[in-house]
């Protein structure tokens, strides 16, 4: 057994997600598809999805277990806000000490 093997079956063993946003880029799209086919991890793509689906189509990948997000149309972004500042909270910490450009 490789050691790339070794490595995926223990990526196999303990499955995490992987967030993938450099959806442009074709190497990005046919590693997602490789991982989602040898079922090493769960994926998103960050990106509009029917853009990422057309173009892996058009390459014969298959993305269909993979997951998207796209930031432009994001539903839960307040409520991920949200969250985000109660726990920020807890710790002494508020929005009002980051960056201006922070958005909350």
């Amino acid at each position: 057994m490789s050691v790339i093997d070794e490595i995926k079956n223990k990526a196999k063993a303990n499955k995490k997600t992987v967030v993938l946003p450099e959806t442009t880029d074709m190497r990005t799209l046919t590693a997602a598809a490789e991982v989602i086919s040898e079922e090493i991890a769960d994926i998103i793509l960050v990106g509009k999805e029917d853009e990422i689906k057309a173009k892996a189509e058009a390459e014969g990948l298959d993305l269909a277990k993979a997951s998207f997000v796209d930031p432009e149309n994001l539903c839960v972004k307040q409520e991920r806000a949200k969250d985000c500042f109660q726990k920020m909270q807890k710790r002494s910490c508020y929005p009002t000490h980051c960056s201006s450009e922070q958005q909350w």
